[in-house]
């Protein structure tokens, strides 16, 4: 299996702890090493054994064909982490996810950057704040975020509407 089909495969897993897919890719750096025995690969993880039943089965399950006809339909494009347009800067925090997954304009991610982060429920002064600072800021920056709701929505929309790139 190719490294970026197994980066995929991580992610599947592990869409929402990126610790487990880097624990796993860092503990079995080939496909082979972490599904031939899953258990224990899952056990050497620190994955509780409740949790390994549904895993196997996620991982019996998965198809990268399926994954790359999804993510096209919807002109989704996936960044591993060992390609060298993968931001340098993120690299640097303690748990990186291995996938980013992008739309748009990928030569952006070497632009200077911001991210306006806060609240998923901002109050009304948040919200005019978080619209003022998205709408100055974009003008200097690409703003970026984890695309939660709220906060960093409201910072993405307010450079969109300024007609700058996030």
């Amino acid at each position: 299996m190719s490294t970026s089909k197994y980066f995929l495969l991580l992610s599947y897993l592990f869409h929402d702890a990126p610790r487990w897919a880097n624990k796993a890719y860092s503990l079995f750096p080939n496909h082979n090493d972490f599904t031939t025995n899953l258990n224990e690969s899952l056990h050497k993880i620190g994955i509780k054994q409740e949790h390994h039943e549904k895993i196997k089965e996620a991982c019996a399950n998965f198809s990268e064909e399926l994954v790359m006809q999804d993510l096209n339909k919807h002109g989704i494009k996936p960044l591993f982490y060992t390609t060298p347009d993968y931001p340098s800067l993120l690299k640097e925090i303690s748990d990186p996810p291995l996938t980013l997954y992008y739309k748009g304009n990928i030569s952006l991610l070497s632009s200077p950057t911001l991210a306006i982060v806060g609240s998923r429920h901002p109050s009304e002064y948040g919200t005019k704040v978080t619209t003022s600072l998205g709408t100055e800021l974009s003008h200097y920056f690409v703003i970026v975020s984890g695309l939660a709701l709220g906060t960093d929505a409201l910072a993405h929309k307010a450079a969109l509407n300024a007609g700058n790139t996030t």
